[in-house]
């Protein structure tokens, strides 16, 4: 199987997969009597170990030139970890959540990795990012709409059953990537060095934190947000879905607007917009009117997201992309904790309402490090 066929068929199962955890894991949490700052502690732990983990992970891909073989070890340890979840960690009780946080922390340790190794084995293919990854939000759709229509997020078993058996042929479809990088390996220590210092950079990285900790408030808290008031599992399925889909449309065209834009204007572009769909969010209480404003999503997560990935490319040397990719993940994963350490708890006590305008702010202030990251970018490049 070609490389590309193979990277999209395991971004397709892996975002399945997440399609699975992302609007339903908190309702399922919720199911066993999990909420407030007990769900945020376990949600979290994710994003946690994505602070760690990748970097450790792409340290070690870019000395060693590795990438198929290390996705095959995270993908193994994440099938075994969720199908502990899904064997003990189904209780309300206090064993069962220890059992459950510690089958998600090894679950957590693994997941990071399987992004942005992805997106490093992507980036080194010629053409467009996009047109590869649109493929994992093709199956995180695909699995939200159907989850939304046949799973039952109070069930004790049915949430983490799916979610293991889409990691599994994640796994398996590991066994078709290559398990080295396209050029033999550089030493790596000064470039990454120089990489981790550069102002832009930094102010890149302090951009994507931001843009994070807004947009987690979304995958936390919306599902549950739209069941309070008043939509139902099904809308639910459908409002992520719409989202999902106008994603697909924007990564697909991303290569034309590379084309015309400058990476760091679509950057600023996608977090403002985030901005304001997350006042949106506050606003409206119409299942009608959310549906209507979904495809938002294609600017907030899709744009960011993609224009991130073009960034690394063409600001980091082919040698250090793995680092540098790690890095980026770190910083997202970094923003999610922070974030789910805020609206866990004040959906809990104030709502939706209060967690979307916060998330606002957070994203305003993303936007404004975006901006900057724009004029520092410009002078880095006529100074070279």
């Amino acid at each position: 199987m070609p490389r590309r066929a193979a990277l999209r068929l395991y971004y397709f199962v892996f975002f399945s997969a997440i399609g699975a955890y992302v609007p339903y894991f908190p309702s399922w949490l919720r199911g066993r009597g999990i909420d407030g700052l007990r769900m945020s502690a376990i949600t979290m732990v994710v994003p946690l170990f994505g602070v760690v983990s990748p970097v450790a992970f792409g340290i070690v891909a870019d000395v060693f030139g590795l990438r198929g073989s290390l996705l095959r070890f995270a993908a193994a340890g994440a099938v075994l970890s969720f199908g502990a979840i899904t064997a003990f960690g189904t209780g309300g009780d206090a064993s069962s959540y220890a059992s459950l946080m510690l089958f998600t922390a090894l679950f957590a340790f693994t997941r990071g990795p399987m992004v942005s190794l992805a997106d490093v084995s992507a980036l080194e293919q010629p053409g467009s990012y996009g047109r590869t990854r649109l493929f994992g939000s093709a199956g995180f759709t695909a699995m939200v709409v159907l989850a939304g229509a046949f799973v039952e997020p109070r069930s004790a078993r049915q949430v983490p059953l799916v979610i293991t058996a889409a990691l599994a042929m994640t796994l398996l479809v590991t066994m078709r990537l290559p398990a080295r990088a396209v050029s033999p390996p550089l030493p790596v220590a000064g470039d990454a060095a120089r990489l981790a210092r550069s102002p832009d950079f930094l102010l890149f990285l302090l951009s994507a934190f931001l843009w994070s900790a807004a947009h987690v408030s979304y995958d936390l808290c919306f599902s549950m947000h739209l069941a309070d008031i008043g939509g139902s599992t099904f809308e639910v399925g459908l409002c992520w879905a719409i989202g999902v889909v106008a994603e697909i449309a924007l990564m697909s065209a991303a290569h034309l607007l590379f084309a015309r834009f400058a990476v760091t204007k679509l950057l600023f572009a996608g977090v403002a917009i985030t901005a304001v769909r997350l006042i949106l969010l506050a606003r409206l209480r119409s299942i009608p009117a959310l549906l209507l404003f979904s495809p938002l999503h294609a600017f907030t997560f899709g744009l960011y997201w993609v224009a991130s990935n073009e960034y690394v490319r063409e600001r980091v040397p082919a040698h250090v992309l793995a680092t540098a990719q790690s890095l980026l993940a770190a910083s997202v994963a970094l923003g999610s904790v922070l974030g789910m350490l805020a609206w866990g708890p004040l959906y809990a006590g104030r709502g939706g309402a209060s967690v979307f305008i916060g998330a606002a702010v957070v994203a305003a202030l993303g936007s404004v490090a975006a901006m900057v990251l724009g004029n520092v970018a410009v002078a880095v490049n006529r100074n070279h």
